[in-house]
């Protein structure tokens, strides 16, 4: 009790502020802040292509605008269904497993959308398409907070979030583009 009663605590001295920006670059994370951006800007820019572009794409091999509709609701439903099971897998497997192997696999399955010739075809691989890309880019806000201190996740996210914008905004442009040049 004497040993208590002489003890005086002291609070910690407040470190000086850091922008939380400033933050997402400081101990050499600049190159995965960078690379975690790139790869919102670039999920963002696929699903986003692909969501305003499928219909068309999709009705220029010759299959009727209700089957490309489909093939494109269908896109969306893989989406939800993929940011539920990726979700799960992500609590048994690791942040860092899950999306690589669902970013690989996620160009097969858009190589799969390329070479669709029926609507049967089309319809499984904008499925399987849209749960590879929009189940990866559901994970990435976790992925995320793998990399930064707790002062600085949610700005961490916000960031990438907003990179993720921006690719949304020139994926159905970058679409226009090339059917405009016949590619």
């Amino acid at each position: 009790s004497d040993a208590t009663d002489a003890m005086t605590l002291v609070p910690d001295e407040p470190a000086p502020y850091t922008s939380r920006v400033v933050q997402l670059f400081q101990d050499h994370r600049a190159a995965i802040t960078l690379l975690l951006w790139l790869l919102s800007f670039l999920s963002l820019f696929d699903i986003y292509l692909l969501t305003n572009w499928l219909p068309s794409l999709i009705h220029g091999i010759g299959l009727t605008f209700k089957q490309a509709t489909l093939a494109t609701a269908v896109f969306q439903i893989g989406g939800i269904a993929g940011g539920i099971c990726m979700g799960r897998l992500v609590d048994r497997c690791g942040v860092v497993k899950v999306m690589f192997c669902g970013y690989v696999a996620s160009a097969v399955a858009i190589a799969g959308v390329a070479m669709s010739e029926s609507a049967i075809s089309m319809t499984l691989t904008a499925f399987g398409t849209g749960f590879l890309i929009v189940g990866c880019q559901s994970c990435n806000n976790a992925f995320n907070t793998m990399f930064y201190p707790a002062t600085a996740r949610a700005t961490a996210i916000a960031w990438c979030l907003t990179a993720g914008r921006i690719g949304s905004v020139f994926g159905p442009l970058a679409a226009g583009a090339l059917l405009s040049y016949g590619l």
